[in-house]
């Protein structure tokens, strides 16, 4: 679930969302002290201050692509929108585009929810 300088892969096809990345780093974060070095899912190891960044990063594009959203904004017009600009000189030179990124946070967030 953390991805250290990089946009996280969402499966969204298997009820992931950015609110349950949120909540997992919040749980790391309750188990990790200063001392602690952590091992990400992809990147170089990390510690709190890179973990804390992290969640800042996706509470900020939550945030964002949920305002859009709100508003009634379709997926295409939300990434056209370009809500991570700002964020992907930094966490979008990954794996994952931030225009990727931001339609599987849409997708999270407008899916119906599973049976």
């Amino acid at each position: 679930m953390f991805f250290n300088g990089f946009y996280p892969f969402i499966d969204v096809n298997a009820g992931g969302s950015i609110d349950g990345m949120l909540a997992a780093v919040d749980r790391a974060l309750t188990l990790a002290n200063d001392e602690t070095q952590i091992i990400p899912g992809h990147g170089p190891l990390a510690h709190l201050p890179e973990l804390r960044a992290y969640r800042q990063m996706l509470q900020t594009v939550r945030d964002r692509v949920r305002e859009l959203v709100q508003q009634g904004k379709t997926r295409d017009e939300v990434i056209a929108a370009h809500p991570t600009q700002d964020l992907d000189a930094q966490w979008g030179r990954g794996g994952m585009a931030p225009e990727v990124f931001v339609g599987v946070v849409y997708d999270g967030m407008t899916a119906r929810p599973r049976p």
